[in-house]
């Protein structure tokens, strides 16, 4: 896998100018619909071409990055409330165990809660990215809302990516490295919060047996 990135990297840096903006903003509208996509790899490495290639511009390059993940983000966004709909008018084989009325409204409430933190940090995480914009859609989350907290993200996260990618010139490879570890201490964050809550639950499931 690792050797097939770095050909789509080599590919890249022998662009035209405008085949790498495109292909950027391809690149961060594809890692909204399907997390696999090295979205994060790539736009690191357009920091590094930022540094290398004189005719990038750093405004046209930021553009492509948040146009990309605008539109992938809406359109799965736009997704989760056709799920919604969907799942309301079929009589699903599963709907009964995971779809039920009472499981989406919990859920919906759970995310009207905290709407705006997991909006605004699940750009900082390329696993729940798509998730997150799908719950948003089912929980019918106000668009203009959505759009802010998810633009806020965007520019914190790509803008850190471009920037370190742009800072190491030739160690740009040193941005990924560390979102790797990243990831991991965020997969084992969230298991451990997931391993208590369920924990608390059980706990408190007994004591009113």
């Amino acid at each position: 896998m690792q050797e097939y990135i770095q050909m789509l990297l080599d590919w890249l840096a022998v662009q035209d100018t405008s085949i790498i903006y495109l292909f950027l903003c391809f690149s961060n509208f594809l890692e909204n619909l399907f997390p696999p996509w090295p979205g994060d790899v790539v736009t690191a490495f357009s920091g590094f071409l930022l540094a290398r290639l004189p005719g990038l511009q750093v405004w046209q390059l930021v553009l492509a990055t948040y146009m990309g993940n605008l539109l992938g983000g809406f359109t799965t966004f736009y997704l989760g409330e056709r799920l919604l709909n969907f799942i309301r008018r079929h009589n699903l084989p599963f709907k009964k165990s995971f779809f039920s009325e009472e499981a989406l409204e919990k859920t919906i409430q759970w995310f009207d809660k905290y709407a705006v933190p997991v909006v605004l940090f699940s750009r900082f995480y390329a696993g729940i990215r798509f998730f997150v914009s799908i719950v948003a859609g089912i929980s019918k989350m106000s668009p203009l809302s959505f759009g802010l907290y998810f633009s806020i993200g965007v520019s914190l996260w790509c803008g850190a990516l471009i920037y370190g990618g742009y800072y190491l010139g030739q160690n740009w490879s040193y941005v990924v490295q560390a979102v790797q570890i990243y990831n991991r201490f965020i997969i084992v964050l969230l298991l451990l919060i997931a391993g208590t809550l369920f924990y608390l639950r059980l706990r408190n499931r007994k004591e009113n047996e």
